[in-house]
């Protein structure tokens, strides 16, 4: 008997210890955690150029504050530098959007740019080797990788304003599609070599040149095949695409040029579709107005 009484005695005692432990600790829960934020949200400079470049004229929303959610969670994934967001953003916005605007109108860009862009830092690793530079969903969102590694002062290289240049209007033809389908005939010049796996070492460049395709990526599926065929006409130019063209063998040189005649039939019809009307002018893009940005950056 005088061992259960111990027992009662010792788990009183424990139950009082925890209830005034428990109360100690929930006023210290009752935190305004908002006075820990030293990024105010809204106020600082790169928020107001934002604000007057890209979402009063465009309705374009820039999300750059790390958000877990908005992206693959099972991916480890860097927020963007803070001073990386204007440079990659004023390369979108001279690079992209005004050529577009000054090309093929108000209404066009306007309708049918991306509302959100949202950036993070690293690009996305994937388990089959490859990394993941952007993405485009819903017709309205594109979501930028590798954001760090950009440098405006250079032209060329990985991490150079060409190479970015070139995923912003590849993500951005995703967006046309996703209002627009791509027609069959493109799909069938080359259909039986496209690879899901373009990532295998079998997959070289010059194999890819080979089979009628711009790049390696272009291979995986045939909407990737168009937005490498949109983003290397407008960004590499007109001439890089002919001397990419004669150095393939004859077979792919068909192919290639066939894929070049149905891209421009294809954009023509994407304006009619939208607007009812085509401007000639539209051509200018896929020839020197962008290469001509590139070399005043």
């Amino acid at each position: 008997m005088k061992r259960y009484f111990q027992y009662i005695i010792t788990g009183c005692v424990l139950a009082i210890m925890t209830i005034t432990s428990c109360s100690k600790d929930s006023d210290k829960l009752d935190v305004d955690m908002n006075s820990f934020n030293t990024d105010p949200e809204g106020n600082s400079e790169v928020d107001q150029w934002l604000m007057s470049e890209l979402t009063d004229p465009f309705n374009i929303e820039v999300i750059y504050r790390f958000d877990r959610n908005l992206t693959d969670v099972s991916k480890d994934i860097a927020p963007v530098a803070i001073d990386k967001v204007k440079p990659m953003m004023e390369a979108v916005l001279n690079l992209y959007l005004k050529p577009y605007q000054k090309v093929a109108g108000n209404k066009f860009i306007k309708t049918l740019a991306p509302k959100q862009y949202l950036l993070y830092g690293s690009v996305s690793y994937n388990t089959n080797g490859s990394v993941t530079l952007g993405t485009a969903d819903g017709g309205r969102k594109v979501t930028l990788y590798g954001v760090n590694s950009f440098n405006s002062a250079t032209v060329e290289g990985d991490n150079g304003v060409r190479r970015k240049l070139r995923t912003i209007h590849h993500e951005f033809t995703h967006i046309l599609n996703q209002n627009v389908p791509i027609p069959s005939d493109f799909e069938a010049v080359t259909k039986g070599d496209y690879y899901a796996d373009w990532t295998n070492s079998s997959n070289t460049d010059a194999v890819a040149k080979s089979l009628g395709f711009v790049s390696r990526y272009a291979r995986g599926q045939y909407s990737e095949d168009f937005a490498e065929m949109t983003a290397h006409l407008l960004v590499e130019g007109q001439v890089w695409f002919d001397n990419y063209v004669v150095s393939a063998p004859l077979a792919a040189q068909q192919k290639l040029r066939k894929k070049k005649k149905l891209w421009f039939v294809i954009s023509k019809m994407l304006l009619m579709l939208t607007f009812g009307y085509y401007k000639p002018k539209f051509r200018m893009l896929s020839k020197h107005y962008i290469m001509q940005k590139i070399q005043m950056t």
